[in-house]
């Protein structure tokens, strides 16, 4: 399968919460359907998803082509060691989007711990450690920092 060229013209920023609804939409859309979430109610996948996005503790960045204004892909996470998701849009898988977000992000590429398992992994990923506590642990930050701040 031909994926095409790389993508070369791309911005990676952080996300606003202008991006929030394109990415919890995209996130339930490609998640809902993984081994991890088959029985979880789209809400709770949903409401720990936007937990995440609201935290002052975890970043999102947006790969985003300038040209188009289209965002191509997402990732969410806390620091070089912590993600809960990344993803790109099909079309544009294979094409470095992926890799650009990661470099961005400065993720490690020895293990990371993520809060949404994917169901299939493909050579070259990182070790992941499962974590679905994550979103919790995102959300109590926020509380705290609220009742300190």
């Amino acid at each position: 399968m031909d994926h095409g060229a790389p993508v070369s013209d791309i911005a990676i920023q952080d996300a606003t919460p202008a991006h929030h609804n394109l990415i919890c939409d995209s996130f339930l859309h490609e998640y809902r359907t993984a081994m991890m979430a088959k029985q979880t109610p789209a809400a709770v996948l949903l409401a720990k998803m936007r937990a995440l996005l609201e935290s002052p503790t975890w970043r999102t960045l947006v790969c985003i082509d300038p040209e188009f204004d289209e965002v191509l892909g997402f990732l969410v996470y806390r620091d070089a060691g912590t993600a809960a998701w990344l993803q790109v849009k099909k079309k544009y898988r294979k094409r470095g989007v992926a890799r650009a977000l990661v470099t961005a992000a400065g993720l490690s590429t020895f293990c990371l711990d993520v809060a949404f398992m994917p169901d299939r992994r493909k050579a070259g990923w990182p070790q992941m450690r499962f974590r679905p506590y994550l979103p919790d642990v995102a959300q109590l930050d926020t509380e705290i920092l609220e009742m300190v701040g």
